[in-house]
């Protein structure tokens, strides 16, 4: 009887220790792809091509800003 607690008391630890293995790889990658740089893609017919993050900020920047200069 003591056994079987003991046997019982071993799984619950080591499973308990896996718990907590798989939590912290996943809140690490969780924070490396928080912080890594996403690829943007310029999706058209054919396949997707990388764009330059620089060139699409600016272009989104001209974009909002034509877009003032019309409601104003």
């Amino acid at each position: 009887d003591s056994e079987l607690k003991l046997k019982a008391m071993n799984t619950v630890s080591k499973l308990s220790k896996t718990k907590s293995d798989i939590i912290i790889k996943f809140r690490k990658a969780q924070a490396k792809l928080a912080t890594e740089d996403k690829p943007i893609y310029n999706v058209s017919i054919g396949e997707p091509i990388e764009i330059d993050l620089k060139k699409f900020t600016k272009l989104e920047k001209d974009a909002k800003n034509e877009k003032t200069k019309k409601t104003n």
